[in-house]
């Protein structure tokens, strides 16, 4: 069977089940062993972390191995970042702004940077979201806390 993203898919289709308004099974044999799949009806589509992480953060802490190193990473590194919706951001810091692109990955929670000066290498950090306004970016044993803004910090 071919769907319609083009790829032969070598397994028979699954069947459905209907087991309430709210709820479905699907079950089909895959390589001798039967899957199944339950799906259970949303109200609300789940946000992907990409979509979460577009908007303006400021840096409300920053822990190197559990030391908060807050104000010597913001007086050397950046204070705030602007993510934005068409994969751009720019760091906002003491002598103005760093910009370059962003992709989050398709299967994990992890935010790629990659500079357009060329004076970062690309980065990698993993996020996470205590809350709609709370992100955390995560690596080496650093990890900075944000909060979303809705105006762009006083210079």
């Amino acid at each position: 069977m071919i769907v319609k993203t083009g790829f032969e898919d070598s397994f028979s289709p699954f069947s459905v089940e209907m087991i309430n308004q709210n709820e479905m099974k699907w079950t089909r044999e895959e390589a001798g062993a039967m899957v199944t799949v339950f799906n259970r009806r949303i109200t609300e589509i789940p946000k992907s972390p990409a979509t979460k992480a577009v908007g303006l953060w400021r840096i409300t802490e920053v822990l190197d191995k559990n030391l908060k190193v807050t104000e010597q990473f913001t007086s050397e590194e950046f204070q705030a970042v602007f993510v934005r919706w068409d994969n751009l951001i720019q760091e906002i810091t003491t002598e103005g702004r760093r910009s370059g692109i962003w992709r989050v990955d398709a299967h994990r929670s992890v935010i790629d940077i990659l500079y357009y000066d060329g004076e970062k290498s690309l980065q990698y950090w993993s996020l996470d979201f205590a809350s709609e306004d709370q992100m955390t970016w995560t690596r080496d044993g650093l990890t900075i806390t944000f909060e979303r803004l809705t105006t762009f910090p006083e210079d």
